[in-house]
């Protein structure tokens, strides 16, 4: 009977899919670091990301920027810095493993700055249109997209 039990048990936590949020979003579940990589390549790259500046329209832009998964704000040096959104990542990687794996693991690799604090991998960003702090990872796109061309190439 407690054998029953148990398979039944197994059975429905193997068919669970941890997820929250709506459908259109994709769920990741990837075992290899090159292949996790990979895949938060091709999501940041096919993620929606708004620029922010002094000239934008409060009411178009605040409905655009809660569909999107980070911001892009200039710095004083004419850069670009690019902040993905918590949210986008748990969307994007619901399995809290993975997530803590990859983070590492970018971190590692100087695509995502430290956060504030020794305890958080996020920066605390004020965004007026939410009225509030949003935490956000510091991301170095360009570093991504040629740290994942060379592994490809090293992997072929």
């Amino acid at each position: 009977m407690m054998e029953a039990v148990t398979v039944c048990m197994q059975d429905a936590m193997d068919q669970l899919i941890p997820y929250s949020g709506d459908d259109s979003r994709e769920v990741c579940t990837i075992s290899s670091d090159d292949a996790l990589l990979e895949k938060f390549k091709q999501l940041v790259c096919e993620g929606t990301f708004v620029r922010l500046n002094a000239k934008r329209k409060a009411g178009a832009f605040a409905a655009r920027l809660k569909e999107a998964d980070g911001i892009i704000r200039s710095t004083s040096n004419g850069k670009r810095r690019y902040l993905l959104f918590s949210k986008a990542l748990k969307l994007w990687f619901p399995e809290k493993e993975v997530r803590q794996r990859l983070v590492k693991r970018l971190q590692s690799l100087g695509i995502f700055c430290e956060g504030r604090r020794e305890d958080t991998n996020t920066q605390q960003t004020y965004i007026a249109e939410f009225g509030k702090r949003i935490p956000c990872y510091k991301l170095r796109r360009t570093r991504l997209l040629v740290l994942v061309a060379d592994l490809r190439e090293e992997g072929a």
